[in-house]
This record gives C-alpha cells, structure tokens and sequence, in this order.
C-alpha cells in the first residue's frame, strides 16, 4: 500500500507532521495580478509617506546647512517649491491607493458567494485602505511645519 503523504524513501514529509499539504505541482504566484495588487495596496502608503519624509528631509537639510558648491541651487524659495510639489505628489498618490482601496474592498464585499473575502485578502485590502489614510494624514503633518515656521 503507497501513502500519498510518506515519501518513495520511506521517511514522513513535512505534510505529516504539521498536517498541512502543498499542491502537488509547481505553482506560479507571479501571474495572479489581484494577489500584487492587495500587496501594492497595502505597503503603497507607507512607501510614498517614506519617499515623501525622506525627499523634503533631504532638500531641507540641503538648503539648510550646505555650503559646497552648487547648494546654492537648494536657496529657500526652492525649498518650499520642492516640499510643496512633494506634497501634492505624495497626497494625490495617497487619494489615489485609498480610492483603489474602497474600490476593491467594495468588489471583495459583494463577491457573489463571498462571505468576508473567501480568498484571504479582504482584511488585507482593508489593511491597506487604513494604511494608505494614515499615510496621508503622515504626509501631511511631515509638511505642515514648512507653512507655519520659517524654512532654516
């Protein structure tokens, strides 16, 4: 008698001992487009919050206390430009992951037959929905000192 689960040498596989059983093919996971989408949904907000933190801490600290040659480029009202234009850029890709967020978490809510997200990734877009705000609200108080304070 063969044991699906006992290997051809006659040791268990890690199935029998956790209980839990792989496909029996190779199963390729980078065609499934929705699963990248959910993972782009939920680490998309942080990483625009960081790239937003780190281009206006950069261009401040520039414009701040360089004195080389061509810091002279980084001269204050360049500074409030390029935090102004980060912003912008960094809250619109913000709207823009919470608006793809509300859509897919209303597609995954009235899934025929789903009763929660069957698939596993209805908390995960709900995650990402929550992220993506928090990560706007970030955005916005990383650059609400440059409109009350005094740029150096």
């Amino acid at each position: 008698m063969t044991d699906p689960e006992r290997p051809e040498d006659g040791t268990r596989g890690a199935g029998a001992l956790t209980g839990v059983t792989g496909t029996r093919y190779p199963v390729d996971a980078s065609a499934d487009r929705r699963a990248r989408g959910v993972w782009v949904m939920l680490i998309g907000g942080p990483v625009i919050w960081f790239a937003h933190f780190m281009i206006v801490y950069l261009v401040a600290e520039a414009a701040c206390t360089g004195d080389g040659p061509g810091m002279a480029l980084f001269n204050p009202p360049v500074l409030e430009i390029v935090i102004a234009a980060a912003t912008v850029a960094a809250a619109l890709g913000c709207l823009l992951l919470i608006g793809r967020g509300y859509q897919s978490a209303a597609e995954s809510r009235n899934a025929p037959g789903d009763r929660g997200g069957g698939d596993g990734n209805h908390a995960t877009i709900y995650s990402g929905l929550l992220l993506s705000g928090l990560s706007l609200i970030a955005t916005l108080f990383v650059a609400f000192p440059s409109l009350v304070l005094a740029p150096c």
